[in-house]
C-alpha cells in the first residue's frame, strides 16, 4: 500500500516536489491543498507524512515525529506570510484594533499575534475568514494576514492604500533567528508499522531537493506554467525560501514555540522529535 503525501499547494514547496511532478511519483498517492487543510487530514490519519503547520506539531508533538533537515523557512523577509494594513496606521500599528485572518494557515496566526504584541503593543480582535488583498473595500478591517500565493501576489501587486508588513523579517528583527513555517510530520505509528517506506521516502525528498537545485531554471520555468507569476519573481522569491533544518532553524523553532506557549498558543517544553532510522530500523 502506498503512503498517503501532503503537498502544500503553494509555490514555496515546488523544490521539493518539482521531480514528483514532472515524472510521476510511484512511491506515494499525493494529496495537495492548504495547511490548514492538509493539518486536518494527517491530525484524522487521513495522511501519513505531510508538511504541518509548525504550531500544530507543537500542539500533537507527543504523537508525531518530523522528517529530517526538511521544512519550509526564511531567515528574514518571506514574501508569502504578509500583514497589509490601511495606510492610516503606518507607524502606529498599536492602534490596530481588528483584524482579519487567513483560514489556511495555522503559524501564521500565532506569528502575527505574537509580532504584533511584542514588537508594537497590538492586541486587536482576531476574526478568522476567507480574505483576499481587496479587503479594504470590503470590510471595515484595520489589516488582514495573507498567506502563501495570495500574500505573494498582494507583495508583488501591493495597492496604492495599503501597507505591508512581513512577519518573516519581523520576526528576524524581534529574535535574530529564521522563521520556520512548516516541518514534514509522520505519526509515530507510521514509523513503527512502516519504516522502509518512511527511509525511502525521506532519501526521496533529498533527491528531490538535489534535483531542484541542479535543475534550477528548469524547475523556475515549470512554476511559472502552474503560477500566476513570471519566472524573474518565482526565482527571485524561491531564492529567500529555506528547505533545511539546520541548528539555525531549529534555534528559530524552539524559539517560536517559547513565544507561542507565552500567549497561550502552544503547551510549554515541546520536545521536537526528528525521524532517526536508527531508531527504527
Amino acid at each position: 500500500m502506498k503512503l498517503r503525501l501532503g503537498r502544500v499547494s503553494y509555490l514555496n514547496c515546488l523544490p521539493l516536489y518539482y521531480p514528483f511532478e514532472k515524472n510521476g511519483f510511484a512511491e506515494a498517492e499525493l494529496f495537495s491543498g492548504p495547511p490548514a487543510e492538509l493539518n486536518q487530514l494527517f491530525l484524522k490519519h487521513q495522511l501519513d507524512v505531510t508538511p504541518i503547520s509548525s504550531i500544530e506539531y507543537a500542539r500533537n508533538y507527543q504523537d508525531l515525529l518530523i522528517l529530517p533537515d526538511l521544512s519550509i523557512a526564511a531567515d528574514g523577509p518571506v514574501l508569502s506570510v504578509m500583514f497589509f494594513y490601511r495606510q492610516e496606521f503606518s507607524g502606529r500599528l498599536q492602534n490596530i484594533k481588528k483584524v482579519g485572518v487567513t483560514r489556511e494557515s495555522a503559524t501564521s496566526v500565532v506569528l502575527l499575534k505574537i509580532i504584533l504584541k511584542e514588537l508594537f503593543g497590538a492586541d486587536p480582535q482576531y476574526v478568522p475568514m476567507n480574505l483576499d488583498i481587496e479587503f479594504y473595500r470590503k470590510t471595515d478591517l484595520d489589516g488582514v494576514l495573507l498567506i502563501g500565493d495570495k500574500a505573494l501576489a498582494g507583495y508583488y501587486h501591493l495597492p496604492q492604500n495599503l501597507e505591508v508588513l512581513d512577519l518573516g523579517e519581523a520576526f528576524k528583527k524581534l529574535t535574530g533567528l529564521p522563521m520556520v513555517y512548516a516541518v514534514w510530520a509522520v505519526h509515530r505509528e507510521t514509523c513503527q508499522k512502516e519504516p522502509h517506506k518512511i527511509k525511502k521516502l525521506t532519501e526521496l525528498f533529498f533527491q528531490a531537493k538535489n534535483y531542484s537545485y541542479a535543475h534550477w531554471q528548469e524547475m523556475v520555468e515549470f512554476g511559472s506554467q502552474k503560477y500566476p507569476f513570471t519566472p524573474e519573481e518565482i526565482d527571485g522569491y524561491l531564492k529567500i525560501i529555506s528547505h533545511e533544518l539546520s541548528e539555525r532553524e531549529f534555534s528559530g523553532l524552539l524559539e517560536f514555540y517559547r513565544r507561542a506557549s507565552k500567549i497561550g498558543e502552544a503547551p510549554a517544553g515541546v520536545l521536537v522529535k526528528i525521524w532517526r532510522e536508527d531508531d527504527w530500523m
